[in-house]
């Protein structure tokens, strides 16, 4: 899978801008909210370029998988989930 990390990076802004705008329609502080980007079938490039646009809580529902992005990721910030 081809991964374009300005790709990644416009569409976390995107998201990020309609969490913004949910929280305040509901009244709620947008920094409250906790964006959990979930990297089921993704390759731990994409993670890197989430990681570089500022994401910093990932998912994964597939144990092997997971440990395997958590380890290719160690020297990164991250929080998994």
């Amino acid at each position: 899978m081809h991964v374009d990390p300005d790709q990644i990076k416009s569409n976390l802004a995107a998201v990020r801008r309609r969490l913004d705008q949910a929280a305040r329609t509901a009244c709620r502080d947008p920094s409250t909210i906790r964006l959990v980007a979930v990297s089921k079938t993704f390759p731990v490039d994409a993670v890197r370029a989430a990681a570089a646009a500022g994401q910093v809580e990932f998912g994964e529902n597939k144990v092997q998988e997971g440990l395997q992005k958590v380890a290719e990721t160690g020297g990164l910030p991250l929080r998994w989930r």
